[in-house]
């Protein structure tokens, strides 16, 4: 490792090690955990979209070229349904079916025919170039004044899945 003035910074191997498993267990309520991350957002949608979901995951961002990164993941999630008991009721939808037909299902990464260092720009310039429906949309005023209610105390999460008037 090399801070800016050139300098080496020597890292033990246990410390590159510990921190990845940290990266990755979500056992004892390790909100940062990056499982726990993707498990509890399969556990918030709709039962109905949870296999859907779970079989087109896309990863984005600096983590995600790291060395053995996604299939690291995919081992944690599948392990996590099948041995944690919080994440038990997403064991379908991340392991799939293997009775059906097309093995339908499961927990799968998305790749994406471009560099993944593109992935962020690419989505933000589509989803510029929509034209969606004004409730798709936070606007920052809006935002303002949530982020007010919730420094009072309030927590309001938005529900992108609702197409109905607010």
């Amino acid at each position: 490792m090399r801070p800016s003035n050139g300098e080496s910074i020597p890292v033990s191997k246990s410390s590159v090690i510990s921190a990845w498993n940290y990266v990755f267990d979500p056992t004892n309520n390790n909100l940062e955990s990056v499982t726990y991350m993707v498990l509890q957002s399969l556990k918030s949608c709709p039962m109905d979209l949870r296999k859907i979901m779970a079989s087109h995951v896309l990863l984005v961002g600096g983590g995600a070229f790291l060395p053995g990164f996604e299939a690291r993941l995919t081992s944690e999630v599948q392990y996590a349904v099948t041995s944690l008991s919080e994440f038990k009721c997403l064991k379908a939808c991340v392991l799939g079916s293997t009775t059906s037909i097309n093995n339908d299902g499961g927990f799968q990464l998305i790749d994406l025919p471009f560099d993944k260092s593109l992935r962020n720009w690419m989505g933000a310039s589509i989803m510029g170039t929509l034209e969606l429906s004004e409730e798709r949309w936070l606007h920052q005023k809006v935002w303002m004044e949530h982020e007010k209610e919730r420094k009072g105390g309030s927590e309001i999460v938005f529900d992108w899945l609702n197409t109905a008037k607010r």
